[in-house]
């Protein structure tokens, strides 16, 4: 049996607070699991686009961000 493997890594560095971000992903990837892991620092829900299941979307700490993970 195969073991699962690591096709792609894209970061993205904004310089702008926002939740709705945009997140550079590779072509091609119809098939493939997605993760995206996201931090603003700004407060409030991130946005995910529709096929996206988010895990979770919090601002636990007192730093007025927020930090959200989806796959898809």
């Amino acid at each position: 049996m195969a073991f699962p493997s690591l096709n792609n890594v894209v970061s993205t560095n904004g310089t702008t607070a926002s939740t709705t971000p945009v997140v550079n992903i590779t072509p091609n990837v119809a098939d493939e699991l997605l993760f995206v892991l996201f931090r603003s620092a700004v407060a409030g829900a991130i946005g995910w686009p529709a096929g996206w299941i988010e895990m979770f979307d919090a601002s636990d700490d007192a730093s007025d961000d927020q930090m959200a993970f989806a796959y898809r």
